[in-house]
């Protein structure tokens, strides 16, 4: 009987020891699944933060783009400036000719109508 509790005891031992490891091994899972969402909420952030950085890339990217198109168009934008300034020239030296020419048919008009006045009153008409 003595041989019976000896081995009685030893399983218990066995048993007591087992289930000691059966709770650091939960424990250490339980850690471990702690662990694990820490890392997975971190992975989620990097993720994030990998996304942002494509976005912010791609954004510069078609920043860029923009940028280069608003340069061309304000030098279209100067030429076309510089040569409306051109044509308004033009038209003001035109404008002042037409002043010119229309003083000139006045006055030739007015010389013209005196001298058919002088005629008449010679009575050479």
């Amino acid at each position: 009987m003595e041989h019976v509790s000896k081995v009685i005891a030893t399983r218990k031992a066995q048993l007591d020891n087992a289930k000691a490891r059966l709770a650091a091994a939960e424990s250490s899972v339980r850690d471990g699944e702690i662990k694990l969402r820490e890392r997975r909420k971190e992975e989620e952030i990097l993720q994030k933060k990998i996304e942002l950085a494509k976005q912010y890339n791609q954004a510069s990217k078609e920043l860029l783009l923009v940028l280069q198109k608003l340069d061309g168009s304000k030098k279209r934008l100067a030429i076309v400036e510089d040569r409306s300034k051109r044509a308004e020239s033009i038209v003001q030296s035109l404008l002042s000719q037409a002043e010119e020419f229309e003083l000139k048919y006045r006055e030739t008009k007015k010389n013209y109508n005196d001298l058919l006045y002088d005629l008449s009153s010679m009575g050479l008409n």
